[in-house]
């Protein structure tokens, strides 16, 4: 083998050793703007207060449906939005498919209103229920293996809402619908908590108000 060709296999060798695989850079979730997290809980905690008031009471009034719309609805689409762009997937999907769930709901209910539709029938709003049952199955699942036990608890509570949801609306039965409003309120509460724990925890700068993700009460965060 003549000396040039093995420098150029020399050479060649060097260039595959050093090549890097390019660097992504992923944000961890306590690195997100406070904000971003404040605002999240709170549309989120709304939009399942309002079905709360849906479920429980049957109050649905067309001023609920059209403030639903808009800050349940595309408040959470927002916080998608700039959950993608930190890269926070999980989280950006999750606010997407709430939000997005709560702009049908808003237009199942106002659609009929303008007599652009016909009202849906109980067995329509049963497999609506269904199929987002089974998409919260998938979040559920990703969230049982973290470290947040307020977020299991959480993805809990709206898991057995939507079940009992779907099988009030096939059976047709009010009083299923009314313990699924329960529940409906128990995650508005567990979110509206973590929304009031993480300002205080951070304008304290240390754990006042537990997170339920391994650290104690008193830890700094920094």
């Amino acid at each position: 083998m003549e000396q040039n060709e093995i420098m150029s296999i020399y050479n060649s060798n060097n260039r595959i050793a050093s090549y890097k695989k390019p660097k992504i850079e992923v944000i961890k979730p306590e690195e997100a703007p406070l904000t971003f997290w404040v605002l999240g809980n709170i549309a989120f905690a709304t939009s399942t207060f309002l079905l709360g008031l849906r479920n429980f009471y049957s109050y649905n009034p067309i001023f609920l449906s059209i403030f639903g719309f808009w800050l349940p609805g595309w408040g959470q689409i927002i916080i998608g939005i700039m959950a993608y762009k930190f890269k926070l997937y999980l989280d950006g999907n999750t606010y997407f498919f709430f939000g997005i769930n709560w702009i049908v709901c808003s237009c199942y209910d106002l659609f009929p209103v303008w007599g652009w539709m016909k009202p849906l029938t109980h067995i329509e709003y049963g497999l609506h229920n269904l199929m987002c049952f089974m998409f919260i199955i998938v979040f559920f699942i990703q969230n049982l293996f973290g470290n947040s036990k307020l977020l299991i608890a959480l993805n809990s509570s709206i898991l057995l809402n939507f079940l009992l949801c779907t099988i009030g609306d096939f059976a047709n039965n009010k009083i299923v619908h009314k313990i699924s409003g329960i529940f409906n309120f128990t995650t508005a509460f567990i979110s509206y908590y973590n929304v009031l724990a993480m300002v205080i925890n951070n304008k304290r700068n240390r754990i006042t108000l537990p997170l339920f993700d391994g650290t104690h009460i008193g830890q700094l965060l920094d």
